[in-house]
C-alpha cells in the first residue's frame, strides 16, 4: 500500500500503543457490521505495574443508552471481558493457521507542517491523542463511560471472506493512523499484528449514529401524518402548538446542516489527499462523546493513483462497492470512477436526512438497478424540505440534484458542497427560531481548536 502512495509518503503515520489482548477488558457489544464487530472496553489493564486502572465509584461504565447499534447491544459474556476469546488470542481452527495478509503497518511519530498561529497549549491537545498505555490506562473511563472501543473481526469468518476481511482492517488501521480530522474517527492504538485474525483496532467510542440520529428527527416531522392532516383540515389544532412545532423543525432544520457539514468536511479532507470512501451511509457515520459527528469504517477506502487513472478524474477500481442504495450509476455499471461517486452518496443520503426518509428502500438490486441506471430517477426533491422551515433564498434542492446527477463531470466538487452548506447553515441561523444553528454556527465562526487544526480560514 505505501510503496506508490503519494498519501502515506508525504504524511507520516502517527506513533500508537500497541496492546496485548490481555490487556484489554470488554465491556458492551456496540454493533457488528459485515465482517467487524465492536464492543466498548471497560477497562485497560498496564502491565507495566500490573494492576487495572482504580476507578471511583462514580467513573465506573453506566449503560450506554446511546450504543451503536443498540438492538445488537448485550453485556459481553465472562470470556469475551477478559478477552480470552480465542480469535483476539491466536489463530483458532485449521482453516485458519496458514491464514496471513502481509501488509506493513508503519508506526513512525511525526506531524507534517505545524498549524501556524497555534500556542503551545494547542499543540499539546493536537498530539495528546499520541499518548501511553498507562495513560490510557487511567482514562478509559469518562464521566462513567466507556472512552474507548475496539474493532476486531467476527469469530466465525473463514476462507476467503477471512481473508478480505483481515485485509479491510489492515487497510483501515492504515489510514486511521495517518488521517488527522476532526470529522473522522481517531485511532486510539492496536492489538495483534495486521493481516492477521486476531488483529484489532483501539478507536474512540462512538455513542449514537446517524441513522439513529435520523430515526430521532423524524419523531418531530409530521408531514404525511394522517392524524397531523386530519387536524390541519378541521382546524382543531391550536396556533400556539403549531408554532411550537415550527419551532423545533427549524432547530432541526440547523442540527441536519451542520452534520451534513460536518460531512462534508471529511470528504473534502479526503478528496484533497485523493482518497475515495466508497461507503457512504448513515450507518458509517456516528457522534463522539463530545457531539462531533465523525466518519468511520475506512475498510474500502482506497487512494486514487495515476497508474489507474483511464481518464481525467476516472480511474480503473472494482465495481458494484459499497451499500447499493448509495451507489454512483458509474459503481453499478462497473465502470472506471473517481472522486464524484462520495458525492453522489453524500446526495442520496443528505436527501434521506431531510425527507426524513430512505431512498429506494423498496426496490430489488434489478430494480434499482433500472431505476438509477435506465431510467435516472431519484427521489422525490420536492418532499424533501417543508417551505416553512427553509429559508426562502434556500439552495439545497439545487445542490442535491446537481450532486446526484447521472454524468459524474457535472456534479460538483465538495469544495462547492462546502461552500454552499455553509452559506445555508450562516442563511438559517439568521432566524430567531434556529437556536441550535445560531448555537452551532457562531462556535464555528468562533474557530474552534479542531476546525482551525484543519482548516486555516475554520470554514
Amino acid at each position: 500500500m505505501k510503496k506508490d502512495s503519494r498519501f502515506f509518503q508525504n504524511n507520516p503515520s502517527d506513533t500508537l500503543p500497541k496492546f496485548k489482548s490481555s490487556e484489554i477488558f470488554l465491556e458492551k457489544n456496540l454493533g457488528q457490521g459485515e465482517f467487524g464487530v465492536v464492543f466498548s472496553i471497560g477497562a485497560i489493564i498496564h502491565n507495566n505495574n500490573n494492576n487495572i486502572a482504580k476507578v471511583d465509584d462514580d467513573e465506573k461504565p453506566k449503560n450506554d443508552r446511546h450504543s451503536v447499534s443498540p438492538e445488537n447491544e448485550t453485556t459481553a459474556t465472562d470470556d469475551e471481558t477478559e478477552m480470552a476469546d480465542d480469535s483476539l488470542r491466536h489463530d483458532h481452527g485449521p482453516q485458519d493457521a496458514p491464514t496471513k495478509v502481509e501488509i506493513y503497518l508503519d508506526c513512525r511519530h511525526g506531524l507534517k507542517d505545524t498549524p501556524p498561529g497555534l500556542e503551545q497549549r494547542d499543540l499539546d491537545l493536537l498530539l495528546e491523542p499520541n499518548v501511553s498505555k498507562g495513560y490510557m490506562c487511567k482514562h478509559a473511563i469518562r464521566d462513567g463511560m466507556p472512552r474507548y472501543a475496539i474493532k476486531r473481526l467476527k469469530k466465525d469468518l473463514k476462507g476467503d471472506g477471512l481473508v478480505q476481511a483481515m485485509a479491510d482492517l489492515a487497510s483501515e488501521a492504515h489510514f486511521l493512523m495517518t488521517l488527522r480530522h476532526p470529522n473522522i474517527c481517531r485511532m486510539r492504538g492496536t492489538v495483534g499484528e495486521p493481516g492477521k485474525r486476531g488483529f484489532a483496532i483501539v478507536i474512540d467510542r462512538l455513542t449514537l449514529t446517524l441513522r439513529q440520529k435520523m430515526a430521532e428527527w423524524k419523531k418531530h416531522d409530521d408531514r404525511g401524518s394522517i392524524v397531523s392532516n386530519l387536524k390541519k383540515v378541521l382546524g382543531t389544532e391550536s396556533q400556539s402548538k403549531v408554532e411550537a412545532k415550527l419551532v423545533v423543525q427549524k432547530e432541526i432544520y440547523g442540527e441536519k446542516l451542520l452534520a451534513a457539514y460536518d460531512v462534508a468536511r471529511a470528504l473534502r479532507y479526503l478528496a484533497d489527499h485523493s482518497i475515495v470512501f466508497r461507503d457512504l451511509k448513515p450507518e458509517n457515520l456516528a457522534f463522539d462523546l463530545r457531539g462531533d459527528l465523525r466518519l468511520f469504517d475506512f475498510g474500502l477506502a482506497k487512494e486514487l493513483k495515476e497508474k489507474d487513472m483511464r481518464a481525467p478524474g476516472m480511474y480503473k477500481m472494482t465495481g458494484v462497492t459499497g451499500s447499493r442504495r448509495y451507489m454512483a450509476p458509474e459503481v453499478l455499471m462497473s465502470k472506471d470512477y473517481g472522486l464524484a461517486v462520495d458525492i453522489y452518496s453524500f446526495a442520496i443520503m443528505f436527501w434521506e436526512m431531510m425527507a426524513n426518509r430512505n431512498a429506494y428502500f423498496y426496490l430489488g438490486p434489478e430494480k434499482h438497478f433500472e431505476t438509477v441506471v435506465t431510467r435516472r430517477k431519484r427521489p422525490n426533491i420536492k418532499k424533501m424540505i417543508s417551505k416553512k422551515v427553509a429559508p426562502q433564498d434556500s439552495t439545497i434542492c439545487d445542490l442535491i440534484e446537481k450532486a446526484w446527477s447521472h454524468d459524474p463531470r457535472k456534479r460538483p466538487g465538495m469544495e462547492k458542497v462546502c461552500d454552499e452548506l455553509f452559506s445555508e447553515i450562516m442563511s438559517a441561523s439568521s432566524e430567531e427560531s434556529s437556536r441550535v444553528a445560531v448555537d452551532r454556527s457562531t462556535h464555528l465562526a468562533a474557530g474552534s481548536l479542531k476546525s482551525r487544526l484543519d482548516d486555516p480560514l475554520w470554514c
